[in-house]
């Protein structure tokens, strides 16, 4: 019996639209079948997906090729039939058998020790080792998955740190809605890439402090340190924009990537690791849940109905006022203002607005709290939002009608 190092293996791909030809017409059914058992191997799936769409001259029969390439060896094209039929059906019954998913690639070294130990002829079988991904850190999303015990301690273990130095932090969890249909449309090999290239965006989008990580059912999870809630969900709406401009395998073009993100926060929504894990991943699953595409928070308070103010219309002038002011107003008011600003100003703080007509005599004059930030498209200034209580009045003011109105 010949030995075939997996590397050697060259398997050219096949279409999926493109008519089978030459000794093996069911190639394409023999791969999809394979490929399904292997995406209960999450660590070896990737690498051996991408040896299965290479071919070599050599080696005729499907069977013999896929042989060669799980194990490195190379029995004959009716002996590799017979014992991958044979290690799949056993796959499939252990897996019932034993409650978890069971490898293809364990099942049929199973199946070849005990040929061997039957045969009067024994097969000289080489093994070889080589590291594979550690199971208890973080691994990099584009090449790997982490195990949920991985991501629990490594979350925990940023909760307690900023615990320790007082500081928030927050959990995003990303979710593509149409990944059961990608897979099924383009196969787990070219999902698995555009996953690799969603996961190297996403990476693109954060700071070195920050992580993200891929969770065992092909959710992106984002660890952002000494952020809040409104962090959070600027780097959320960030990455939803850098996603659905990546093009989707096997669609038209120009047709988004849709993906759920639920966010949470700490110590707000959650104190410990898993708690913060299952409100993101609840979070996520309310996105879903209404219609996709979307991002909530779990704990996030009403929407608030803010005024957008014209800027061609009014004038504001921004005065910060102790935070502590007797009377100062709750940041719970449900009404608001909306303008544009070149100052970043901190969430939370209280400030008095001034809002001057431009073209008429109207003048009012807002206080409020900081309760909205966000960077503007154009990169020009930010959108500041201040919860206060108007009237009516007010309201046509900083709309710029208050001159009309009077005419």
């Amino acid at each position: 019996m010949s030995e075939i190092p997996i590397q050697e293996t060259h398997i050219p791909s096949v279409s999926a639209n493109a008519t089978p030809t030459g000794p093996d017409p069911d190639w394409e059914d023999l791969r999809q079948r394979v490929l399904v058992a292997l995406d209960e191997d999450p660590v070896n799936t990737a690498l051996l997906a991408r040896h299965l769409d290479h071919r070599d001259t050599s080696l005729t029969d499907a069977s013999e090729r896929i042989l060669a390439t799980l194990t490195g060896m190379c029995p004959g094209a009716g002996e590799s039939r017979r014992l991958l039929e044979e290690a799949m059906t056993a796959r499939e019954r252990w897996s019932i058998e034993r409650g978890r998913p069971v490898p293809l690639r364990l099942a049929l070294l199973d199946l070849l020790l005990a040929e061997n130990r039957r045969r009067p002829d024994p097969w000289l079988a080489e093994l070889r080792l080589s590291t594979a991904p550690s199971t208890g850190r973080v691994a990099d999303p584009t090449h790997g998955v982490t195990s949920q015990s991985a991501l629990t301690g490594a979350l925990q273990s940023e909760l307690r740190r900023a615990q320790r130095f007082g500081q928030e932090c927050a959990l995003v969890r990303l979710g593509l809605d149409d990944w059961t249909d990608l897979v099924w449309r383009v196969g787990a090999a070219a999902a698995e890439r555009f996953l690799g290239a969603a996961a190297m965006a996403i990476k693109n989008e954060i700071r070195d402090v920050d992580w993200t990580a891929r969770t065992p059912d092909n959710d992106m999870i984002l660890f952002l340190a000494d952020t809040g809630r409104f962090g959070a969900l600027l780097v959320a709406n960030r990455v939803a924009d850098k996603l659905a401009r990546l093009t989707l395998p096997g669609v038209p073009t120009g047709e988004e990537t849709r993906a759920s993100i639920g966010l949470a926060a700490f110590p707000s929504d959650a104190r410990f690791g898993w708690e913060l894990m299952a409100a993101a991943r609840n979070a996520m699953f309310r996105a879903r849940a209404d219609g996709g595409k979307c991002i909530s928070d779990q704990g996030a308070p009403p929407a608030r109905c803010f005024q957008k103010v014209a800027p061609e219309s009014v004038r504001i002038v921004v005065r910060a006022l102790n935070s502590d002011a007797e009377g100062a107003p709750s940041p719970d008011h449900r009404d608001g203002i909306l303008f544009a600003s070149p100052v970043p100003y901190d969430v939370g703080n209280l400030v008095e607005l001034e809002c001057i007509e431009v073209a008429g005599q109207g003048r009012t004059v807002f206080t409020g709290r900081v309760v909205r930030l966000e960077e503007r498209r154009d990169g020009e200034g930010y959108d500041v939002g201040v919860a206060c209580h108007l009237i009516p009045e007010q309201t046509s003011l900083i709309h710029g009608r208050a001159a009309r109105q009077s005419d």
